[in-house]
């Protein structure tokens, strides 16, 4: 592994440090501030800040059952960290979304855990046109999955036509 890439992993650590953190801390602001259901105007018709208790998944989806997304969300963790190197490349884009996850899982693990809910209080939306409220942990895990897909996607060559023969060149 060349030094780049060992520099590039201990960022993704890093960042994962950074987003478990600041998910933590702006969860805690919320819950010591405000009380639930509570609406905090940002910019009028587009954004509020919130207190929503989620004990689903995105969405509020399976919210009865609390137990049983903590333990998938942990095996997620945990898989994710014994097969990184299985799972994730050394293509930098890949690298950066190991630690969003990683941050972005952890994040919204310890709240299922230690409240049996995940804590959500960002609110977008464009007059009636709500999107489901949300923290930092889940735009972490957005941001990731969307730069693993980013990376992970491969042109295929394009073929080439010798008389009635096709032949992919690279």
């Amino acid at each position: 592994m060349s030094l780049n890439i060992k520099k590039l992993w201990s960022i993704a650590w890093a960042l994962a440090v950074i987003i478990l953190v600041s998910d933590q801390w702006t969860k805690w602001v919320i819950r010591a501030n405000f009380e639930l259901g509570e609406l905090l105007p940002v910019i009028p018709n587009v954004f509020n800040i919130t207190y929503v208790q989620n004990r689903g998944a995105a969405w509020g989806m399976l919210s009865q059952h609390t137990s049983i997304l903590a333990f998938v969300s942990l095996a997620m963790f945990l898989l994710m960290v014994i097969f990184r190197r299985k799972i994730f490349t050394d293509h930098p884009l890949q690298i950066l979304s190991f630690g969003l996850l990683l941050g972005g899982i952890v994040g919204n693990l310890i709240d299922r855990f230690y409240y049996k809910f995940v804590t959500d209080f960002i609110m977008v939306y464009i007059y009636k046109y709500e999107w489901p409220t949300f923290n930092i942990a889940d735009s972490a895990i957005c941001v990731a999955v969307t730069l693993y897909i980013i990376s992970s996607y491969k042109t295929i060559p394009e073929a080439k036509s010798i008389g009635d023969e096709h032949v992919k060149h690279s």
